[in-house]
């Protein structure tokens, strides 16, 4: 069975799904309209020296603009929505008890695990494209004389975004694999990225281990790929050293968080092909 048919089964089983129309629908709405909440703001910290920089592009690599703002309020919408939908196509099957009748219907494991990785695969390819139209079109109307080349000075931040998505949702789908309970899967996921991991790391520099080496956790390194903006100003003035302190460059982001990708669908291809269905 090819993957396009996979893909049409996907499609045919979820798209009367008000879970899933409602986690898409707020990451449509909410990725193009967080960036404007720049314009409310009354104060800027010092390193930021006008909210243009939300909105416009930047004029040079490896300046801030809004391939990186919108990059970073992407980071959180596809951690929270996108990496729930990724838990919840398989969860509810698990729940509904309809995998294993999938199965017995002629879809072989592998096929099964095929068509939930292609989603996967493919909602992340939709999801790049779409924060890639929504910067471009902010960009332009709102960057004076705003040339192509302008445009797309943006440190490959497309297929950084891309890896951001995978990353999420390809260790959301690790996590349904292994715990197989929904609920447990979601609250687990949103605090190990939000809390646990963050914890660890803490505890690790507690007790004297390099900081530098706790950057290398999963969901750090994913993280990484589309920061915090604003830590680029103060590296600027401060040196190089400064930002290789608290990020990782975005060759090395996006070199890792591949290789824990791979690790991640390896990891739940060999226990969705091991367990009992």
């Amino acid at each position: 069975m090819n993957i396009l048919r996979l893909l049409q089964i996907e499609y045919l089983k979820f798209k009367s799904n008000s879970v899933i129309r409602l986690l898409v629908i707020l990451y449509l709405i909410f990725l193009p309209i967080a960036i404007f909440m720049g314009k409310e703001l009354d104060e800027l910290p010092d390193f930021i020296l006008s909210a243009d920089v939300f909105f416009t592009f930047p004029e040079k690599a490896g300046e801030q603009g809004i391939w990186d703002y919108m990059g970073y309020i992407g980071n959180w919408m596809s951690y929270f929505f996108l990496g729930v939908v990724a838990i919840y196509i398989l969860g509810i099957e698990i729940n509904n008890k309809t995998l294993r009748q999938s199965v017995i219907n002629g879809l072989t494991r592998k096929e099964y695990f095929l068509s939930k990785l292609s989603t996967i695969v493919l909602i992340s390819v939709l999801a790049s494209l779409y924060y890639g139209l929504c910067t471009l079109g902010i960009g332009w109307i709102h960057t004076e004389g705003a040339t192509l080349s302008q445009a797309l000075t943006n440190e490959w931040a497309m297929s950084r975004y891309f890896l951001m998505c995978m990353g999420y949702l390809s260790f959301a789908f690790l996590i349904i694999v292994l715990f197989r309970r929904p609920a447990v899967s979601v609250f687990l996921y949103l605090s190990y990225v939000l809390i646990i991991e963050f914890g660890i790391r803490m505890t690790l520099i507690y007790f004297k281990v390099p900081p530098e080496w706790t950057k290398y956790f999963p969901m750090n390194v994913v993280e990484d790929l589309h920061p915090f903006p604003a830590f680029k100003i103060p590296a600027a003035k401060m040196g190089p050293d400064y930002i290789k302190e608290i990020l990782l460059s975005y060759p090395e982001s996006a070199l890792v968080s591949s290789l824990y990708i791979i690790i991640f669908i390896a990891l739940s291809y060999r226990m969705f092909m091991n367990r009992d269905i």
